[in-house]
């Protein structure tokens, strides 16, 4: 179910304007919602730069091993995901010093993976074929 609703301006910062619904089934009762909060708060938008310079994982296709080379400075406690086409989670593993790890793959099946890195609020995901 999708919903959408469009505000009238004018609304300060610190407003709080409650809200409930009404759903209605067939020719049935309405069901009564929980009544809502929502306050209009002042929050800055912006966009953080992911430096894709500092992170480099090599060979592509992989036979036994993946190499994952990060600049510490830019990502520091990284967390390393491989993920199946299905999103199943085979294998993960956490970095928190030095900036070169090799994954060992020789368990893993021929076919294509998501490895996903997460660091600081920030994601890449790259695709890799293993052999």
């Amino acid at each position: 179910m999708y919903c959408k609703i469009k505000l009238k301006s004018g609304y300060a910062i610190g407003r709080i304007i409650p809200n409930e619904a009404s759903i209605f089934f067939d020719f049935k009762s309405p069901i009564i919602t929980n009544i809502f909060e929502t306050e209009f708060v002042e929050e800055t938008l912006s966009v953080t730069i992911v430096d894709f310079d500092s992170f480099a994982m090599f060979p592509n296709p992989v036979k036994d091993k993946v190499t994952i080379r990060t600049n510490a400075n830019t990502f520091g406690t990284i967390t390393i995901n491989i993920i199946d086409l299905q999103g199943k989670l085979i294998l993960e593993q956490h970095i928190s010093e030095g900036n070169t790890v090799e994954l060992d793959i020789t368990d893993l099946q021929s076919g294509l993976y998501f490895v996903k890195l997460n660091a600081n609020n920030k994601r890449i995901v790259k695709k890799r074929i293993i052999e």
